[in-house]
């Protein structure tokens, strides 16, 4: 892209700085699962729908609307967590519809710790069934999330949480931070300048790593592997986890794109305007049959790492926020990182 702060293409709500309350129990990470929960479904604009929940006690019907976790988020009494699938656990469906029409995300509490959870998503059949030992499926079901802390798994001062969602419901973007560092981010995102030929556009990011910090570093978020990256499934071939476009994040010019080239990232700043580059974000995958660019996302830029997790540009209007080496819009305030 060209010089000077990027244009800002949609309009953004936030449900930012959100702490949770450590008080060495397992309730540390249901607060946080809960707190995710009332994020996503209390947007003013474009909310996601409860489509079923399930309390670890009584478990719905698909379709019944139903919130089971409830909405007060030191209150986790209706959340059950296990490290064992076959045991008795809380999970809840959760529809959006402004990315595909039936679009769906399941978040299942099971996990290694009380940290963790598993994150599922459907772009069209949705999920059916399910009960309090087992959690619901779909036909077209992809296992975004496996057993990955949803940021701090060790250290828990200063830890928050962060959703952020563009008003038509076309993106969203959860991130964690603790400590100054970025310790986990998701996302579900309706991309633009999308390849011809491709009926199913959506980009699903998986940044969340055991006991990390730090996950959106440009060489981190470029590697597409097997737990940790940029998701898509293609038209109708997808079945199980297979047929998927597992992407790499592209550094793009207005000419050119890098895929996993970090020099790209640190040439960051231009020594003749003395200004800093944006450069916004596409995905490409590697693999065939479905090797090549596929789009961009929306209002997502790389940046220098150099800039400090937190910076807010301009400084004074606090328009965009640096979360490691990408930026995106922010809601005019200080992101608070410890």
């Amino acid at each position: 892209m060209g010089l000077g702060l990027p244009t800002i293409e949609k309009t953004w709500q936030y449900y930012a700085n959100k702490d949770w309350n450590w008080d060495g129990s397992s309730d540390f990470g249901k607060q946080k699962f809960l707190s995710v929960k009332i994020g996503l479904t209390t947007f003013v604009n474009s909310s996601w729908t409860i489509e079923y929940s399930c309390d670890g006690s009584v478990a719905g019907s698909a379709g019944d609307g139903i919130d089971r976790w409830g909405t007060v988020v030191t209150d986790v009494s209706s959340l059950v967590h296990t490290t064992n699938s076959s045991n008795a656990r809380s999970w809840i469906v959760l529809k959006q519809s402004a990315i595909a029409s039936n679009f769906q995300i399941l978040i299942d509490l099971v996990g290694g710790d009380s940290n963790r959870a598993k994150i599922f998503y459907s772009y069209s059949s949705g999920f059916t069934g399910g009960a309090i030992n087992s959690r619901p499926t779909a036909t077209d079901e992809f296992l975004l999330c496996d057993n990955l802390d949803w940021g701090t798994g060790s250290a828990f001062v200063g830890a928050r949480h962060n959703v952020v969602m563009s008003s038509d419901g076309e993106v969203t973007r959860v991130f964690f931070v603790g400590e100054g560092n970025i310790e986990g981010f998701f996302s579900f995102e309706l991309p633009k300048n999308i390849a011809t030929g491709w009926t199913t556009p959506h980009v699903c990011i998986n940044a969340l790593k055991n006991g990390a910090s730090s996950v959106l570093k440009y060489s981190d978020i470029l590697e597409a592997s097997t737990d940790y990256g940029a998701y898509s499934t293609f038209n109708n071939e997808f079945t199980g986890n297979s047929n998927t476009l597992n992407c790499f994040l592209t550094s793009e010019t207005s000419k050119t794109f890098a895929v996993g080239d970090s020099s790209n990232q640190d040439m960051a700043f231009n020594q003749v305007s003395s200004k800093w580059e944006m450069y916004p974000v596409g995905f490409y995958c590697d693999l065939a049959p479905h090797r090549g660019r596929h789009g961009t996302l929306y209002d997502m830029w790389f940046v220098a790492s150099s800039l400090g997790n937190g910076r807010t540009i301009p400084k004074e209007a606090k328009d965009y926020v640096v979360l490691d080496d990408i930026c995106i819009p922010w809601n005019d305030t200080v992101l608070k990182i410890y």
